[in-house]
C-alpha cells in the first residue's frame, strides 16, 4: 500500500497524529463528526462518541440535510453508531502515539478530516452497488497549560568488578607456607592413625599438643606381690616344726 499524504500542513513538532485508512463507514456521516469533534479535548470527544452509541445524544447534520430526520434541542441529527466506533478507535491510536512521543495525557483535537476513499462494488447479489470506504486522518497537540511527565532517570551500566590480586609474599613465608602445607598423600594417612588412637572420637588439635600422661602401676599387682611375701614368710619349715615338739 502506498504512504499515505497528510492533507495538515502545520508543523508537526510536538504533535501526534493517526489515520484510518479505507474505513468501511460512511463519508457524509465521517464529515459530520469531523466538523463536530474539531477543537475539542479527546477525552470530551470520547465521551460524546459513547452517548452517541447509546442514543443519549444526536449528531447534528448540518451540510447533508436531505431526508434526515429532526432530533429534539437540534434540526437534523442522526445516531451513526458504526462511525462514532472508528472515530474511538482513531483517537485511541492518536493518545498512543502522543504518550510515544513523550506529549502530556491532555491533548487537543488540532485537525480531524475525512476523504473518499476508492469505492469497490459488491459481491454477489448486491452488484453493481458500490461500498462505503473512507481515509480519517486526526492530529493532536497538547492542551494549553498541560504538563508533561517527568522521565524517569535511567540507570547507567556499571563496568563488572575486577577481582583484586594478593600480593606476592618474600621467599621466606612462601618456604613457610610450603612446608606448613601437606600434601594429599600425608593428608589421607592422619585420619588413619587418629582411627587407630581412638576409634570413637578424633582428637582435638588441643588433645594432640599436650604431652602424654605416664601411665600409673595398678594398685592390684602390688597387693598380689605384697601377699605372696607374706605368705612364705608365715609358712614354717618341716624342721622347725620337730624341733618345736617336746
Amino acid at each position: 500500500m502506498a504512504d499515505y499524504t497528510y492533507a495538515y500542513q502545520g508543523s508537526g513538532q510536538d504533535a501526534a497524529r493517526a489515520v484510518l485508512k479505507d474505513a468501511p463507514i460512511s463519508t457524509k456521516a465521517a464529515i459530520e463528526l469531523c466538523n463536530h469533534l474539531r477543537g475539542k479535548r479527546t477525552d470530551a470527544a470520547k465521551a460524546y462518541l459513547e452517548r452517541v452509541i447509546k442514543r443519549q445524544e444526536a449528531l447534528p447534520f448540518k451540510r447533508f440535510t436531505n431526508g434526515v430526520g429532526h432530533k429534539r434541542g437540534i434540526a437534523a441529527g442522526r445516531y451513526p453508531e458504526k462511525a462514532s466506533k472508528a472515530f474511538i478507535d482513531l483517537i485511541n491510536m492518536a493518545e498512543a502515539n502522543a504518550s510515544q512521543q513523550g506529549l502530556a495525557t491532555d491533548l487537543l483535537i488540532k485537525h480531524l478530516a475525512a476523504h473518499l476513499a476508492s469505492r469497490p462494488f459488491h459481491f454477489g447479489r448486491q452488484r453493481r452497488r458500490q461500498t462505503k470506504r473512507t481515509h480519517v486522518e486526526i492530529v493532536v497537540v497538547e492542551a494549553p497549560g498541560a504538563k508533561r511527565k517527568a522521565k524517569k532517570a535511567t540507570k547507567t551500566a556499571q563496568p563488572p568488578a575486577t577481582k583484586k590480586e594478593a600480593p606476592e609474599r618474600p621467599e621466606e613465608e612462601a618456604g613457610t607456607s610450603r612446608s606448613a602445607t601437606t600434601t594429599p598423600a600425608a593428608a589421607k594417612e592422619k585420619p588413619e592413625t587418629a582411627k587407630e588412637d581412638a576409634p570413637g572420637k578424633q582428637p582435638t588439635p588441643k588433645q594432640a599438643e599436650q604431652p602424654k600422661k605416664a601411665a600409673k602401676p595398678k594398685p592390684e599387682a602390688t597387693k598380689k606381690t605384697a601377699g605372696k611375701d607374706d605368705k612364705e614368710q608365715a609358712a614354717p619349715t618341716p624342721g622347725a616344726k620337730e624341733n618345736a615338739q617336746p
